[in-house]
């Protein structure tokens, strides 16, 4: 897979998500999801599953359970991972442009069933609705993503199938080992990434066997002194992994992207420690912190966060990693013999 095609990628997809990210593209992916709403509100009638709808909100009859359409279910990272694989694999290209064309479309369509497969989980109870929001429908996203590319190159039927097939074999053992083996993959990266580059508000992430934290000195309580540590999980942003693997192995290509994209996701880890952390210092309203290189309770100073062009670039480039990692790289490697002279 060449080297500019990738690069290509990654800077239509940085650009897309901060277009898509614009207050006018906010609205009007709001929009799309009040759309994806509407639509799904007689289609779970029809299927037994009659709900309430007010705007993007769909509430189970009896209120036991609701779910939101909201910026997860309007497509718009879809949107700009699909128009970056387009940019890289067809520039300027008639092909390219009804590829895209088509692909808005499709990815619509698959927001809507995914809606609709939420609101049964949910109905069914949350373990079902978690394991469909989180570990399905990530995977079956690249797998849309994958599927798509065929409209734009050559990717070959056999190939696809197999990558799915095996994606799927992968991702079925990945779940059941995901958050050791990403803990211990990423973790050390990511504390290691923290202590050079991270503020003095994050002091590493620690823990084990799942269950992983982050260690602020965000204060809780002054007396005693006790500071706060926030969940995190580090498989979340190892998600792509399955995917990754499957396309690598059937593309017989791939082994440095791979690699990199482990090293990316642990940087990705790191941002999301950060990111989480200003999350809630917004929420604490005025927070306090340790004063650095400080031992007690008096040395205690307000907390300060950076100002919103560094947290909205920290953001991004988050986004960037996760969105590369599982819709955008896996596409590429199965698309990598094609070569547009081909055509």
């Amino acid at each position: 897979m060449q080297a500019r095609r990738v690069l290509t990628a990654i800077a239509a997809l940085a650009v897309c998500l901060a277009v898509v990210d614009l207050a006018a593209a906010r609205s009007f992916f709001d929009l799309i999801a009040r759309g994806i709403a509407w639509l799904a509100d007689p289609l779970l009638d029809t299927l037994g599953l009659p709900v309430n709808r007010q705007g993007n909100e769909l509430r189970a009859a009896d209120g036991a359970w609701a779910v939101v359409v909201s910026e997860v279910c309007d497509g718009h990272g879809l949107v700009a991972a699909w128009a970056a694989i387009c940019a890289a694999l067809a520039p300027g290209s008639a092909r390219g442009i009804a590829a895209t064309l088509i692909g808005l479309l499709a990815i619509q369509v698959f927001n809507l069933l995914r809606v609709i497969a939420l609101v049964a989980g949910l109905s069914h109870g949350p373990d079902l609705f978690q394991t469909l929001h989180l570990e399905a429908f990530p995977l079956l996203t690249a797998a849309l993503m994958a599927a798509l590319t065929a409209t734009v190159a050559p990717v070959g039927a056999r190939r696809l199938a197999a990558a799915l097939a095996l994606g799927l074999g992968l991702a079925v053992l990945w779940y059941s080992v995901a958050e050791n083996i990403a803990g211990a993959i990423l973790v050390p990266f990511a504390n290691a990434v923290l202590a050079a580059f991270g503020p003095d508000l994050v002091r590493g992430i620690s823990g084990a066997e799942g269950a992983w934290s982050i260690a602020t000195t965000l204060v809780a309580r002054a007396e005693p002194l006790a500071f706060y540590s926030l969940p995190i999980h580090p498989a979340d942003f190892l998600v792509a992994l399955p995917a990754l693997l499957a396309a690598a192995i059937v593309a017989r290509r791939g082994a440095v992207v791979v690699a990199l994209a482990l090293c990316a996701a642990g940087v990705a880890l790191a941002l999301g420690t950060v990111t989480g952390l200003w999350s809630a210092m917004e929420q604490a309203g005025a927070p306090l912190q340790k004063a650095p290189g400080g031992g007690t309770a008096a040395e205690i100073v307000p907390a300060e966060q950076p100002g919103a062009i560094v947290r909205g670039v920290a953001r991004l480039a988050q986004n960037l990693i996760v969105h590369a990692n599982l819709l955008v790289l896996p596409a590429l490697l199965l698309a990598a013999r094609y070569r547009p002279d081909e055509d």
